[in-house]
């Protein structure tokens, strides 16, 4: 059977689909993180506990400066990490990306998981708990004008600029996206490519 969508259902078709592959991708599975909590347990206590063998999985909680669990460190037993975030965090990524499609929480992700690589723990920590309002509004700013020929004119031209200006996969951090897009706060509805009013 064939159903016939509109192009506003299809819209919210493909974000809903972006968004459940980057929480199946991000998130850790509060299953999952039960069982490794188990077996991290166990393998404290070096005796298993109902049964079940010390786990070879090691989860190492990142903390927000109140001791609430934002992410974790998920090591293998092949000493390969990853990052997983909590579900609530995730969720605060979705509602920070101001595009109806989703598409710049890959890129929030991206930017904590860049904090994390490079050992700077606290500045992933403060991008979760207090720079998402920041990343809305620079992003927001950012959809508005990556589109503009006054953006792609004048952006190449600011200091830390990426090669492309209107990828926001070329930006490395929340900093670097202000200091290209800061001129054109306020700017985004005063005019648009050819002059006119917006």
């Amino acid at each position: 059977m064939k159903y016939i969508i509109t192009e506003n259902q299809y819209k919210i078709l493909l974000r809903e689909d972006r968004v459940a592959f980057l929480k199946t991708q991000n998130v850790i599975d509060p299953k999952l993180l039960d069982d490794l909590t188990k077996g991290k347990l166990e393998k404290k206590s070096k005796r298993p506990v109902g049964g079940m063998e010390p786990s070879k999985i090691k989860v190492e909680p990142i903390e927000n400066h109140d001791g609430v669990d934002i992410a974790y460190i998920v090591t293998n037993s092949k000493d390969k990490q990853s990052v997983k975030l909590t579900d609530e965090i995730f969720n605060d990524i979705v509602e920070a990306d101001p595009s109806r499609n989703k598409q710049y929480v890959q890129w929030m992700i991206q930017v904590f998981l860049r904090h994390i690589s490079d050992g700077d723990i606290e500045q992933a920590i403060r991008f979760l708990t207090e720079d998402l309002p920041e990343a809305n509004e620079f992003l927001t700013i950012f959809d508005d004008v990556k589109n503009k020929k006054v953006f792609k004119r004048s952006a190449p031209n600011r200091p830390n600029a990426p090669q492309n200006v209107t990828d926001i996969n070329q930006y490395t951090s929340l900093a670097q996206l202000y200091s290209v897009v800061s001129p054109f706060i306020g700017a985004s509805d005063e005019e648009s490519e050819d002059g006119e009013r917006s």
